[in-house]
């Protein structure tokens, strides 16, 4: 990676972005300790389904109601896979709270949680359709949970999945693609579990606290940085 020395108008991205990483190796310590059955037991969600989760602000611009046309579309697929909603997190707006609940498939909403490693137990995949974001640490953190996601191409989210290796990426407010997706990685339990092995060992080695925090001390301490990337 080219050095070179800061400017006043440089930008820079530190490491591979995010604002502070992730405790990975916590998270992924936390969530083998856990059984998924007994978690989804605890949340009232069937033992078998397959778990489509969210994490997140329940508001528009997390895509709440692209979400919730993704999952009206999954209608007649419910004997296949036996679909439910696992949601987290404040309702900010009456109307995407709404639009959650009033879906084809069973849902379950928590509320805001401040332990959320048996939702990532208890979840088969993560949704997040975001319309506009800084850089979603809820994909970092489920990625260190063995959970492989769905999200945007909305910038920054782009960058949060390696497309086809720890998660799939879609266009924005695109509730066909986002339908898709999640058939697609309910279909190949193998390839989803291929995808979330991936984005473990991604989330643990890109995004440990500690390579952010080194590199920043860089930063101020005016040195020619080591792993920062000048745009």
């Amino acid at each position: 990676m080219r050095s070179a020395k800061l400017s006043n108008k440089a930008i820079i991205v530190i490491g591979d972005g995010s604002s502070n990483g992730v405790p990975g190796a916590q998270i992924a310590e936390g969530v083998s300790r856990l059984s998924r059955t007994e978690c989804r037991a605890r949340l009232g969600i069937e033992r078998d389904a397959f778990v489509i989760g969210f994490i997140g602000r329940v508001t528009s611009d997390k895509g709440s109601q692209c979400l919730s046309e993704a999952l009206n579309l999954l209608r007649g697929k419910q004997d296949q896979f036996r679909f439910a909603l696992l949601v987290v997190g404040d309702a900010e707006d009456v109307e995407s709270a709404s639009a959650l609940k009033d879906i084809s498939i069973p849902a379950v909403s928590t509320g805001w949680i401040d332990d959320t490693l048996p939702a990532f137990t208890a979840m088969d995949i993560l949704c997040h359709p975001t319309r506009r974001e800084g850089f979603p640490n809820v994909i970092l953190e489920a990625a260190a949970a063995r959970v492989p996601a769905i999200t945007t191409r909305a910038t920054g989210a782009n960058e949060s999945v390696v497309d086809r290796v720890t998660g799939l990426l879609i266009d924005v407010d695109d509730p066909l693609a986002l339908c898709g997706a999640i058939l697609e990685l309910a279909s190949d339990a193998e390839g989803r579990l291929t995808m979330g092995r991936h984005a473990q060992d991604r989330a643990l080695k890109d995004y440990d606290p500690a390579r952010i925090w080194e590199a920043l001390v860089d930063i101020y301490r005016g040195l020619e940085p080591v792993d920062v990337s000048m745009y």
